[in-house]
């Protein structure tokens, strides 16, 4: 059978691919803003379309259909913008937002919608803060009012084949007493215990219901329940490596210390390995670093704006303490080499950062672990033993034993950086790692409104795979 389908806040149409492929029609398509509504319709030319502030609409104007998708927005449940969710609740002698409470009363707009028109089912989708919203209990009582049973699915993409670490909610709603779908993710995985790779469910920590991938659940194997690895898609399979990633040194206009600070972070977190990396606004990080990722995963969840980059650092780096710490490139020639060659060694993993001001021990950390405060001075450096194996010490540690020749050396990281590649993710890797398909957003819109039209989207096989269950619920009935 065919399914008819509205898709509310339908951005540049992720749900309604997702719905399409699964076998739905999609009938109508309504957003606020018109850039989307020109897209999407250039996609979707057999079904209707309205510019209109969906809050504002009259679900009478719009056909009935057997299917509603919704996205309301999502920015003000969510640590958007670099603010924490708690911190955009106003307090108690605060005035609130006026924006901030209109975007999450958007969540309004489907009961609202479904009192109207009756569909037999509802795919809400949103960020797992939502569930936090003060009138969540409310809102959900409104739908079971209205004769919905539901069931609450926590997905991440990445586990759809998206490269991209993307965790969202997808509430979906079906009329009490009609079949519920079968919405049990089943995924194959690798189990350590069993040895082999095999079916495996999700396992939830400490009674959760609704969270996270790897925060509040887990892949769990099916036969012993042991967690079990799944394998996902890469930053890799998205970024195009033709594109020029130039020295951040060689810089106009240079990059901001924050930045620099998250990408040295980044760098030592993943082993001098390139890394996507926050790279440009306030991106929201507990510690720098904590949300760079390399080559081999996903992503970290793509917003509405441009936050993306790729660093890489040097093949090596070869350092020199009798020449003022200076350093070369492994694709450089090597320099002369003297009598003392000890002088040079190789920047590996395991060496020590240390910072230049007071303090003793305690100032000085391994490089696996975050670099401190980067401030407006040059307050901070490598410290490496270069003989031998190249095996640095704790300053907790005794000195190495101390010869006729210099043998620790400190290195400056900001040197280190500077020596680094880096750009921002280009519109249509965005756009790749949000599993559109190629060339589907216009490359002639702006740079801003490719990554937004992006960043708003529903993955297109998550949507999928929910909607093609819903269907296998209609057809039993």
């Amino acid at each position: 059978m065919t399914a008819t389908v509205t898709d509310l806040f339908c951005g540049a149409g992720g749900s309604s691919l997702g719905a399409e492929a699964a076998g739905m029609q999609l009938k109508m398509a309504a957003n606020h803003w018109a850039t989307a509504i020109d897209v999407h319709q250039s996609h979707f030319p057999e079904a209707g379309h309205d510019c209109a502030d969906i809050s504002a609409a009259d679900p009478r104007r719009y056909p009935a259909t057997d299917v509603l998708l919704a996205s309301p927005e999502c920015t003000n449940h969510s640590q958007a913008r670099g603010v924490s969710r708690g911190a955009q609740q106003p307090g108690l002698f605060d005035a609130p937002d006026p924006a901030a409470v209109k975007s999450r009363a958007t969540m309004w707009d489907v009961p609202r919608f479904a009192e109207q028109l009756r569909y037999d089912s509802i795919v809400v989708e949103n960020v797992v803060e939502a569930t936090k919203w003060v009138n969540w209990g409310s809102w959900s009582m409104a739908m079971e009012e209205l004769g919905y049973e539901r069931k609450i699915l926590s997905f991440n993409s990445r586990h759809f084949g998206v490269a991209q670490s993307r965790d969202r909610i997808y509430v979906v709603f079906w009329r009490k007493g009609a079949p519920a779908p079968d919405l049990e993710l089943e995924v194959s995985g690798f189990c350590s215990r069993c040895d082999r790779v095999g079916p495996a469910r999700q396992a939830w920590k400490n009674g959760r219901t609704v969270g996270k991938f790897g925060t509040q659940w887990v892949w769990a194997c099916t036969d012993c329940g042991t967690e079990a690895t799944v394998a996902t898609p890469g930053a890799d399979t998205i970024l195009d490596f033709d594109l020029p990633c130039p020295r951040i040194g060689d810089r106009k206009r240079p990059l901001a210390a924050k930045t620099r600070a998250r990408i040295l972070a980044g760098l030592e977190r993943h082993g001098w390995v390139p890394v996507v990396t926050v790279g440009a606004g306030n991106g929201f990080e507990r510690t720098p670093g904590n949300r760079s990722k390399p080559l081999g995963e996903p992503i970290p969840v793509q917003t509405t704006t441009a936050c993306h980059a790729l660093a890489t650092p040097p093949d090596s780096i070869l350092f020199n303490t009798a020449h003022q710490g200076r350093t070369r490139e492994m694709t450089e020639p090597h320099p002369t080499v003297c009598a003392s060659d000890d002088r040079w060694s190789l920047l590996k993993p395991g060496a020590l950062l240390m910072r230049n001001n007071k303090g003793g021990a305690e100032m000085v950390t391994s490089v696996t672990e975050p670099a401190r405060t980067m401030t407006t001075t040059q307050n901070q450096s490598l410290l490496l033993p270069y003989y031998g194996n190249t095996t640095a010490r704790s300053v907790d540690a005794p000195m190495p034993t101390v010869t006729t020749k210099d043998r620790c050396a400190l290195i400056d990281p900001e040197q280190v950086v500077d020596d680094c590649g880096f750009r921002m993710l280009e519109p249509q890797e965005i756009s790749a790692a949000m599993a559109f398909p190629a060339d589907y957003i216009p490359v002639e819109l702006s740079k801003t409104d490719r990554v937004k039209l992006a960043g708003n989207a529903v993955t297109p096989p998550v949507q999928q795979w929910i909607c093609g269950r819903v269907l296998q619920a209609f057809e039993s009935a």
